[in-house]
């Protein structure tokens, strides 16, 4: 085959749920059609909730998301409390207590992505959390608690109605890590982690062809007189010259001297 041609391996897809892989059988079962790929629960249990995730693999690396199963009952009469047969206003009724909807964990609605970035550069990780209650917000490094204040030149927090950012400035190959984002308040807790890849600048050379900026010029001359031929050439990086005289190569010496100068 006389064209080149290239392609891009597809990635292995492998499913977990809490950290722990999930293999095909009767409750999960996998399904794929090469792009699109499906996990399905057959469960009526409350004990099947928890973090899902999929992670896809190649040879040029891997990246992975997750998201939360949770279980909701259908509702269902107590057999000792049978229907009233008349309904008198007020009988059996209650507000709904407001306070016991917003006493949840705190859960991320928008987790963390895997990043990659240059080095000198600067990079923002951002999450959203429900706030309600507002949870307590901590980030690490490689496992290792991030401080507000331990470096100010290096990192920035903020928070702004349930999105929390850390800003990374100045990249270096120290900070290629993984970052992982805490929110915790009184009824629980929620994490979620991504890697941050630093890489160096690619190097890049500029290059422009050789370009006559002045050309040779005929010269008139007596026997015996000394003849000085000049030209002016443009390149990047710079050209290398060669001198020809009816064709063949020209010898430099005492007699021919060549003189190199940038201007």
């Amino acid at each position: 085959n006389p064209f080149p041609y290239c392609f891009l391996p597809l990635p292995e897809i492998k499913w977990y749920r809490f950290g722990k892989e999930l293999t095909q059988s009767r409750k999960y079962k996998m399904s794929s059609d090469g792009r699109n790929h499906s996990l399905s629960i057959l469960t009526d249990e409350q004990e099947d909730e928890g973090l899902y995730t999929c992670r896809a693999i190649n040879e040029a690396g891997e990246i992975e998301s997750s998201g939360k199963l949770r279980l909701q009952a259908a509702p269902q009469f107590h057999p000792g409390f049978p229907l009233k047969e008349k309904y008198f206003a007020g009988a059996g009724t209650s507000l709904l207590d407001k306070t016991k909807l917003l006493q949840r964990p705190p859960e991320f609605t928008l987790p963390l992505y895997n990043r990659t970035a240059f080095i000198g550069e600067d990079v923002r990780f951002g999450v959203t959390v429900t706030v309600h209650p507002e949870p307590c917000i901590i980030w690490l490094k490689n496992g290792e608690k991030i401080k507000p204040g331990d470096n100010d030149s290096k990192y920035t927090f903020t928070s702004d109605k349930g999105l929390y950012q850390l800003m990374i400035h100045n990249l270096d190959m120290t900070d290629d890590a993984e970052y992982t984002v805490m929110a915790h308040n009184k009824f629980g807790e929620d994490s979620c982690k991504a890697r941050l890849t630093v890489a160096p600048h690619p190097v890049t050379e500029e290059t422009m062809r050789p370009m006559f900026k002045r050309l040779l010029a005929n010269v008139e001359c007596m026997e015996g007189q000394s003849v000085h031929f000049e030209l002016r050439v443009s390149g990047v990086p710079p050209p290398t010259l060669k001198w020809e005289k009816d064709g063949h190569p020209l010898q430099f010496g005492p007699k021919v001297p060549a003189v190199s100068t940038k201007n």
